[in-house]
This record gives structure tokens, sequence and C-alpha cells, in this order.
């Protein structure tokens, strides 16, 4: 057609089902699960030299121990980029932004942005933490966890 499309593969990864992070039963419970995110988020860089990119709360979620207890998994690793030995990370191939834009940092949403760095998805994991403060409610089990069932869709 003589369109120049991106080009992407196709992966499928098979794995167990984990929860959405809202499905946490208490504020205990997700606030340590939260915890357990950013941690897995900082390693992931550290120790594993990648940088997620694209923190959003749905890609925040919760898997259960052997005793029931919640820990959170950071999923959906497509849009991330290595870290190289200097801590320099690698520029990604994709030609257009990255993230999702509701929980993006200030600075990535200007025309011209910088590279992604690290900060960038400390500031998403920030807004997450404030727009699930404005969303969720833990008591109301009937809300399935939203305080605005309009935010659903």
């Amino acid at each position: 057609s003589g369109v120049d499309f991106e080009k992407r593969d196709l992966v499928v990864t098979v794995m167990k089902h984990y929860q959405p992070l809202r499905s946490a039963r208490n504020l205990g419970e997700y606030k340590k699960a939260f915890v357990d995110l950013v941690e897995c988020h900082y390693h992931a860089y550290k120790k594993g030299g990648y940088l997620h990119r694209d923190i959003s709360e749905t890609n925040l979620m919760i898997d259960r121990d052997e005793d029931g207890a919640a820990i959170g998994v950071l999923c959906d690793w497509d849009l991330s980029s290595a870290v190289n030995s200097k801590g320099v990370v690698t520029s990604s191939n994709a030609t257009h932004r990255t993230g999702t834009y509701r929980f993006l940092a200030v600075t990535l949403l200007r025309d011209n942005p910088p590279a992604h760095l690290y900060r960038h998805d400390l500031e998403s994991f920030f807004y997450i933490l404030i727009w699930a403060g404005l969303h969720y409610s833990f008591d109301d089990k009937n809300a399935n966890y939203y305080v605005n069932e309009e935010v659903k869709s």
C-alpha cells in the first residue's frame, strides 16, 4: 500500500492470571503490593538493566502466595528499554510517544520530549497513587473498588 508502518513482532507469553492492583482486599494490602511494585521496578532498572517506560494502573498487578498474601507484580514490559552499564537508557526504536498519557510524566507530554528516564517512571507511580486515592474505595465491596462508576469506561 506504500505506507511505511513501524515494524513490530508479536510475542505471546503464557503465564498465570494475575489480579489487578485494585483487587486488594484493604488499604494495607494495597500499600504492601504498591511498595513491592516500586521495588520490582527499581531492581529491574538497577540489576536487570531495563526501564519499564509504561507505568500505568493497568500494568500493576497482584499475585497471591500460598497464604493468600498479596505480592505486587509489574507487567507489560513491551515498551521497556535497556539501560547500559553507565546508566544511560538505550533509545527506543518506537516512532511514537510511549506510555499511558493519564500517568505519563509532565515533561514527556511536551513537544520534543527528553529521553525517558528512571525519574519519569517514578513520577508515573506518584500519579497512580493520586489517581487511586480519588477512584478506589476499599470500604464498599459492591462498588468494584471504584468510587465513581463512570471511571470504568
